[in-house]
């Protein structure tokens, strides 16, 4: 049993690794790599107690590892038959080893400087739209820039289309944060959901929450999730600083709004981040300079970067006194 799950691997990584650019592809051929197959092979927590079957068996039973419900997911006909193998793997058999083994192949491929190959398997796996306007300026963005999805998801006037995440983003904030099964993590401006999902499906957190202001995103986003069988993930069409977050414990914000002459928006979330952070630990990776400098004149929270290029990252830590 244990072989089987570490093939499951193996062959998830060898549809990774022969999407990728052929130096990638010479660079991992015929090797195995340690980390993920130490986790399966060398007894890990789930290692060697049941087969891929009994995994997705215990699941469709309404067993909780992994948070998958397997009757729930609904596999879309139009994507790449590889990714649609990946996602039939990792989502419709609920394979949380091979899940785990996955996203850590992805911020591998990412930090070997492969980013947008990982953020394209990434999207597919999930069943997201590309996004080709990274390197654009904002102004010059199509009003909806997402490939194959309705114009009508542009929003309204006033509501600019979301930039989703990547993976040279994710892979570094996923590091620092470093989630535990006692996470509940919340993504701020959650858009159509990337990060969220990423979180919630290669991550142990134990409930991930995407708050996005725009009902059209926020209703994509979470069925995508319920299609993908995540019930440990939702989002919500609601304002950031008006849901209740007291139970969160780790944050993500991809700068997706600012102030504005007649609302301190920044200034209030960084309020009310430093009034939860008074009560308990919680963590906060930030991408914007007005809310990193709010959270540093706070006092409340110590800071680490963890990315400087393409855009600077912070995580903000607030600590409990033991006594």
């Amino acid at each position: 049993m244990r072989a089987l799950m570490a093939d499951t691997v193996d062959a998830l990584r060898e549809q990774l690794v022969r999407r990728a650019a052929p130096a990638l592809a010479r660079r991992h051929s015929g090797e195995k790599l340690r980390r993920g197959n130490d986790s399966l092979e060398g007894g890990g927590d789930r290692a060697g107690e049941a087969s891929v079957a009994d995994v997705a068996t215990s699941r469709a039973d309404g067993a909780e590892p992994g948070h998958l419900h397997t009757s729930a997911v609904r596999v879309s006909q139009d994507a790449d038959p590889t990714f649609l193998d990946i996602r039939e793997r990792l989502f419709v058999r609920g394979d949380a080893a091979a899940r785990t083994a996955w996203g850590r192949e992805l911020m591998e491929l990412t930090e070997l400087g492969y980013g947008r190959q990982a953020d394209h398997h990434l999207e597919q796996v999930l069943g997201l739209p590309e996004y080709r306007y990274h390197e654009t300026r904002g102004a010059d963005r199509p009003v909806a820039p997402f490939e194959g999805l309705s114009a009508e998801l542009a929003g309204r006037p006033g509501v600019h289309a979301p930039e989703p995440s990547r993976m040279v983003y994710l892979s570094p904030v996923a590091k620092a944060l470093n989630l535990t099964p006692d996470d509940v993590v919340y993504d701020i401006g959650s858009g159509l959901g990337k990060a969220g999902l990423f979180f919630g499906g290669f991550t142990p957190a134990k409930r991930v929450v995407g708050l996005e202001i725009e009902p059209a995103y926020a209703m994509f986003a979470d069925r995508r999730a319920r299609e993908l069988g995540l019930s440990h993930v939702s989002f919500a069409n609601r304002d950031a600083l008006e849901a209740d977050i007291s139970d969160g414990t780790a944050f993500y914000f991809y700068n997706p709004f600012g102030s504005t002459p007649d609302r301190d928006a920044v200034g209030m979330l960084a309020d009310r981040f430093a009034e939860l952070g008074s009560a308990k630990d919680i963590q906060i990776a930030v991408k914007g300079k007005p809310l990193q400098t709010r959270l540093d004149e706070t006092g409340v929270f110590s800071a680490e970067t963890v990315l400087e290029d393409p855009a600077v990252w912070k995580v903000f830590r607030s600590h409990q006194d033991p006594s």
